[in-house]
């Protein structure tokens, strides 16, 4: 999907007129690929973040005071 994406990007788009066909295609494709990669890595994370370990069990609290700065 990507490998598509970054071909079609390669110079090509800037000649599509705008509202054409190819032009819309190629911008359903980017909403594609950006929902492929959140998805993927959502799925990375449940399967690597789904254990114990040390590493989550001290960022889960250090996140706490984060959390309270950024909130108004």
């Amino acid at each position: 999907m990507t490998a598509v994406f970054l071909v079609a990007r390669s110079g090509v788009v800037e000649t599509w007129a705008d509202g054409s066909a190819i032009q819309n295609a190629f911008e359903m494709l980017q909403n594609v690929n950006t929902w492929v990669w959140v998805l993927a890595l959502l799925g990375l994370g449940h399967r690597f973040l789904r254990r114990e370990n040390r590493a989550l069990r001290y960022a889960n609290p250090a996140a706490y005071p984060f959390y309270l700065v950024t909130r108004r």
